[in-house]
């Protein structure tokens, strides 16, 4: 796992525009460490030589990831470019990772970038995330890898270097999850059975974090653990199922007869969990922002004949809660558990 760390007060160097282009390309670079200063100068030097413009290096305020903004008209474009210099002094920029020997390819994505606008530059038009079909493809098979060994009592600290280990792609947590990570509780629910991939982004949920892919020069793609923004995309917790409910959870549709009295809706939804096969995931994030504590909530069913899948329904909206049928990125089934009003 990377450790992205700051410090104050880093460097600061500014550069004056030059020669007219077909767009003004304005460029930030955000220094991720305090050891930064020679590279520096390095890539000061490079990219000023290429001819960006209003060129600062400082360094990176927690939140701030790499992206273009278009600010200029159609007549007159400005596009604003915020940089990432990593400790291995490499340069990201939105779909791209740049070496300091890679100038002639800097050239060749700022030429793109004035004359074909962000979203060719970015590779933000390829698909989600800015990434290609074939970097979702493998992405999604590497986070399939299975959840070997019991989760329960699993912090976020200890899980993410031991899953990160099995990954082939990088994890890299960003600055301003600090925080979150350090108070995060101890997981606990069981996931061995599951995905790394829902095991990954269900403990960065509960913890009020979310991981982010970000594709980069060369195909690589990074997980980036970064705070919770609804309005920017992440990795999900699973996915729509493709096949039938029934398909999945051979039971969930069989009818059986059942009464309820005071019983705690912890132990009923363990029991039909084991009954059905199916894991349940509950988004403790959710269920801690609304103050619903479900130990303590009490299901009451009078005698009836139902389904499981509707028995399980029942029972949820009892606690102001609601299930989705998903698979993890392997098509295993499970059932997640979040509070019937979304949560921000």
């Amino acid at each position: 796992m990377a450790r992205l760390g700051l410090a104050a007060g880093l460097l600061l160097f500014a550069a004056t525009a030059r020669g007219a282009e077909s767009a003004r390309v304005e460029m930030t670079i955000g220094a991720e460490t305090p050891r930064t200063a020679a590279t520096a100068q390095q890539w000061y030097e490079v990219l000023t030589a290429i001819g960006v413009d209003g060129l600062q290096i400082r360094q990176r305020n927690p939140g701030e990831d790499p992206e273009v903004v278009d600010q200029g008209t159609k007549r007159s474009p400005v596009y604003r470019v915020y940089g990432l210099l990593t400790a291995r002094n490499e340069l990201i920029v939105p779909g791209h990772r740049f070496s300091i020997r890679d100038r002639d390819a800097v050239a060749d994505w700022l030429k793109q970038l004035r004359e074909e606008g962000v979203d060719k530059a970015s590779g933000a038009a390829n698909g989600p995330f800015g990434l290609t079909a074939d970097q979702l493809a493998k992405l999604r098979e590497d986070l399939g890898r299975t959840i070997e060994t019991s989760t329960v009592d699993l912090s976020l600290v200890d899980a993410l270097p031991m899953w990160s280990e099995k990954l082939r792609h990088e994890v890299a947590l960003d600055p301003a999850a600090q925080p979150a990570l350090a108070a995060a509780e101890k997981n606990r629910e069981e996931l061995r059975g599951l995905s790394l991939g829902v095991g990954l982004t269900y403990l960065v949920r509960a913890a009020g974090l979310v991981v982010v892919p970000a594709g980069e020069r060369g195909g690589d793609v990074v997980l980036v653990v970064r705070p919770t923004d609804p309005a920017r995309e992440s990795w999900p917790i699973g996915f729509e199922p493709g096949a039938k409910p029934e398909k999945l959870v051979p039971d969930i549709y069989e009818f059986l007869t059942v009464e309820i009295e005071d019983t705690a809706a912890t132990d009923v939804l363990a029991s039909l969990s084991e009954r059905l096969e199916l894991p349940m995931l509950f988004d403790q994030y959710a269920l801690a922002r609304q103050g619903i504590d479900l130990p303590t909530v009490m299901i009451n069913l009078p005698e009836k004949r139902i389904t499981y899948s509707m028995l399980l329904g029942k029972t949820l909206s009892q606690a102001n809660l609601k299930y989705e049928l998903r698979v993890d990125e392997a098509d295993r089934p499970f059932a997640w558990i979040t509070t019937a009003r979304p949560a921000r």
